[in-house]
């Protein structure tokens, strides 16, 4: 039985209790800081809110510039 057992009748609700809590925390660090719009793809975001910051380019020896003409399924 864990720390919360009880507290709702015998129920342990330790795992409820910090999922709800951790998805709360979640959406309160989206709100404190959003995601660049681009991060979301064209769907754009469902619960959070975005900002319209530049995303630099991914640049180096092993980047691919076009993936669909250099990768194989």
């Amino acid at each position: 039985m864990g720390p919360l057992g009880d507290l709702a009748n015998g129920v342990d609700i330790s795992l409820p209790l910090s999922l709800v809590v951790a998805a709360v925390l979640f959406l309160t660090l989206l709100r404190v800081f959003p995601e660049p719009r681009a991060v979301y793809g064209p769907g754009g975001a469902r619960l959070a809110r975005t900002v319209e910051v530049p995303v630099p380019p991914i640049t180096g020896p092993d980047a691919v510039s076009v993936p669909s003409a250099t990768l194989r399924a």
